[in-house]
């Protein structure tokens, strides 16, 4: 079997698993110095979930299967070919082998142990039950395979407590590099090529104790909080010893003299506050009901650095009418601008000598546009920030908008502003009116050719909101429009949206709503028309053909961007595109929420089946 850790490593990233009870006691052995991990659980029951799923039922319908007809060859899907040449059957047969729980855990005890001069710092746990025998079998045979193609290889044997641990060296010298290795404890692989954490992991499975960090069982317990639960998919990252190598990096990279950086790295650090990122958490989970995503940033209470700028305001959160129902997206949170840009410059009074440069700068800026950015700008804006977008794959239509506190103050500030941006220049701005509004568009952002993308910027101040647009204005119209007059549901009004925002947990800065069909028509609609360049470029004969053997780096990038297409090519049918009503029956509507909790920043992601 080729690349048999890599193979196995896919398996383990794809596998909708078993049993949470053997994850459960895994992620309590845990190696001390765990950097990372990936888990997921529960097979049967997340496969029947999966089917029953909006996505799961889309893959299966006809319409789409047409769609992805390339992809199978003589009656066979693509991604079977490696694993048929490694173990001589598809995915879906390898995938059935594993019976039960899959751990990747990623350890390490510095930089240096994530490079893979001696072996990858990561290891796997596969639960593999009644399938040992036949996991045995494709590992001996891919040993032997190995053995014959490399002389220099040899095969050998240790006893780590007790369990017959079976290497594979790079050759015979004592402390001689892994290829791989791999053991079997009471119906588990545990398969890698990091001698030391292959053994710590092999007698905490054999002996059920391990020497798991008393902070990282904190963050995982904490995280599981947030998900309600272990989900059946997590992943997790130790963010206060990723941030403690970044800063040994940098002190490391001046002290070479390798970078000329005015400032001290751990005064940065200490202005940032990057000790603050205890740990970042990821969980998927699924039933027949509903779609769960949560992420979570752990951090201690009262936090000073970056993480700051992520609080928001307050949870009484309004729900804006005038963001109309046929977007693809509709974004309302509670965060204050004036709050932000304090929080920066106060990271930014943190850094010593540089602290005083950027405030002259600032005050000869301020002192040009004629106008306080803080007190002025920001300080007639209120803490109510919506976002929503539409279009097309190629042509993208946002808004953003702040709800306005001082109106007089404001308009006296953008005008100042556009006089600002124009100097030298002629007038910067194009004024239009619509529904007895200005709207102020940027000259250069202006399209410059007939039929080309928009990449318009604009923006339009109106009795209670300053509202900014980029690309195509219909978006940036049809708020006006409904802030005039809201004629028929917002975005937030359909009985579905309702009841997914009712599922949500209370308390939330901010609230988003989106349509989860659109969104996967824009990737469609990308992919077609990258298929589409691709045929027009082949049909050509290229986009330039080369005389002579088209050696050098421009010969290789072409080489590549061709590849790319030609693989794109293989996988979808750009001629049996599927119907936009086919993605409407299967996805609907997408709800988030985001949580100031005293020590996490939280987002729960919900979406329920149409059917």
């Amino acid at each position: 079997m080729k690349h048999t850790l890599t193979l196995i490593s896919a398996l383990a990233l794809l596998a909708l698993p078993a049993q949470a009870a053997k994850l459960e006691q895994w992620l309590k052995l845990l190696p001390k110095n765990t950097v990372g991990y990936f888990a997921i659980k529960d097979a049967p029951e997340l496969m029947t979930d999966w089917e029953k799923s909006g996505y799961g039922k889309m893959i299966a319908d006809p319409e789409f299967k047409k769609w992805i007809a390339p992809v199978y060859k003589d009656g066979e899907p693509a991604w079977d070919k490696e694993f048929k040449e490694g173990t001589g059957e598809g995915l879906e047969a390898n995938l059935k082998r594993i019976q039960g729980s899959v751990l990747l855990v990623i350890a390490g005890d510095s930089p240096e142990d994530m490079e893979d001069t001696a072996g990858k710092p990561f290891a796997i746990l596969m639960e593999v039950g009644d399938q040992q025998a036949k996991w045995e079998e494709l590992l001996a045979k891919d040993v032997d395979e190995d053995l014959t193609e490399d002389k220099e290889l040899r095969k050998l044997t240790k006893d780590v407590a007790g369990v017959p641990l079976n290497v594979l060296a790079v050759s015979e010298e004592a402390d001689a590099k892994w290829k791989q290795a791999y053991a079997f404890v009471d119906g588990t692989l545990i398969i890698g090529d990091k001698p030391a954490l292959l053994e710590y992991l092999i007698s905490a499975v054999k002996s059920g104790n391990g020497e798991v960090s008393e902070t990282v069982t904190s963050h995982i317990n904490r995280h599981a909080q947030l998900s309600d639960g272990t989900a059946d998919i997590t992943a997790y990252v130790n963010g206060e010893t990723l941030m403690k190598w970044l800063e040994q990096t940098l002190t490391k990279t001046m002290k070479s003299g390798q970078s000329a950086m005015p400032i001290d790295p751990k005064t940065i650090f200490e202005a940032l506050g990057t000790k603050e990122f205890q740990s970042i958490g990821f969980a998927v989970d699924l039933n027949d009901k509903e779609s769960r995503i949560d992420f979570g940033l752990l951090h201690p209470a009262n936090p000073t650095g970056l993480l700051t700028l992520f609080r928001g305001t307050s949870t009484d959160v309004p729900l804006p009418a005038f963001i109309p129902a046929d977007v693809l997206s509709g974004q309302v949170g509670r965060q204050s601008l004036e709050e932000i840009y304090s929080g920066l410059l106060g990271i930014v009074n943190k850094l010593g000598p540089v602290a005083m440069m950027a405030t002259m700068q600032i005050s000869q800026i301020e002192q040009q546009m004629g106008f306080k950015i803080k007190e002025d700008l920001f300080g007639s804006l209120g803490d109510e920030i919506i976002t929503t977008s539409d279009g097309e794959a190629l042509e993208q239509s946002q808004v953003f908008g702040i709800k306005v506190k001082d109106h007089a103050k404001l308009v006296g500030v953008l005008e100042s502003l556009k006089k600002f941006v124009g100097q030298g220049f002629g007038a910067a701005f194009e004024d239009t009116e619509y529904l007895g509004h200005t709207i102020s568009t940027y000259k250069a952002s202006q399209a410059a050719t007939p039929g080309a993308a928009s990449t318009e910027i604009g923006y339009c101040l109106t009795k209670d909101y300053l509202l900014f647009s980029t690309g195509k204005q219909e978006v940036l119209k049809k708020v006006l429009s409904r802030m005039k007059e809201p004629a028929g549901p917002s975005i937030w009004d359909s009985p579905r949206t309702q009841d997914l925002i009712a599922s949500l947990p209370k308390n939330y800065f901010g609230l988003g709503v989106a349509d989860a069909s659109k969104q996967l028509l824009l990737v469609v609609d990308a992919m077609t028309a990258v298929q589409k360049q691709a045929a027009g470029k082949k049909k050509s004969g290229g986009a330039a053909k080369k005389k002579g053997p088209g050696k050098g780096p421009k010969a290789d990038a072409a080489g590549e961007t061709e590849a790319a297409s030609d693989d794109l090519t293989e996988w979808f049918d750009p001629a049996a595109r599927p119907s936009d009503e086919m993605f409407k029956k299967y996805l609907g509507t997408e709800a988030s929420a985001n949580y100031n909790l005293p020590e996490a920043f939280h987002v729960r992601m919900l979406s329920k089946p149409v059917q």
